[in-house]
């Protein structure tokens, strides 16, 4: 019963009008352990603000697959991404 709930909760997290307002983008380095200095990437991670604490997104997203919100996740995430490389240091 608790993981009924417990899915019901994304499910309505995920069909939410403020859905964007709980999500955070956050970078990781990407370092090749082989040469430590070679070329350096982002990798992009979402997280889930909810109820005062941060979740990996995975339950999240199953449930915006099952609710057809995947591509305004995608649409929000790759918007976001853009934004940022704008205005970091260095950026286009």
């Amino acid at each position: 019963m608790e993981r009924y709930r417990e899915e019901r909760a994304w499910q309505s997290l995920a069909t939410h009008d403020d859905l964007f307002d709980q999500l955070e983008l956050w970078a990781q380095p990407i370092v090749p352990l082989q040469d430590p200095e070679g070329p350096l990437g982002i990798e992009a991670l979402l997280r889930v603000k909810r109820n005062g604490r941060l979740h990996p997104p995975l339950p999240l997203l199953e449930a915006a697959a099952r609710t057809g919100r995947m591509p305004a996740i995608d649409r929000w995430v790759v918007m976001k991404t853009f934004d940022y490389v704008r205005q970091a240091p260095g950026g286009p």
